[in-house]
């Protein structure tokens, strides 16, 4: 919400999030997001306006990195697979993560790409099929 619609207090947070979340839900949450850097606030008489501190992508990496490491023990093909394997996405959504892939594999493949580059991304090779059979049925 900071980052779409700028600056605001805890009530105009509320308001744009989905659902019905109580008022010191909210608070906490952007305290919590305070105490790491992430935003921060100022006084407007009794009322604090939030506001972020660090760029939206920048916390979009920091969140997907934490997330794979603690959910998907550090594999980025396993949260791609569950999100092909199990979400609802449209045939037009897999198209495009199709184009991104294929651009990707091109990107790796170029005489432009440092071995470094390739030896970071390779680093942790996923075997597809094994991935698939040690899954759980849920």
């Amino acid at each position: 919400m900071l980052w779409k619609h700028g600056p605001g207090t805890v009530p105009e947070v509320r308001d744009c999030l989905p659902g019905e979340l109580a008022y010191n839900t909210v608070l906490t949450v952007l305290r919590n997001l305070e105490a790491k850097g992430v935003v921060s606030h100022h006084e407007e008489g009794r009322r604090h306006r939030f506001f972020a501190l660090i760029a939206e992508d920048r916390v979009q990496r920091r969140l997907v990195t934490r997330l794979v490491d603690k959910l998907f023990r550090g594999s980025p093909f396993s949260l791609m697979a569950h999100l092909v394997e199990r979400e609802r996405l449209s045939a037009d959504h897999v198209r495009a993560l199709q184009q991104l892939l294929d651009e990707r594999v091109a990107k790796l493949q170029s005489p432009a790409a440092t071995p470094q580059g390739r030896a970071k991304t390779l680093a942790k090779p996923r075997d597809p099929i094994r991935v698939a059979r040690t899954r759980k049925p849920r």
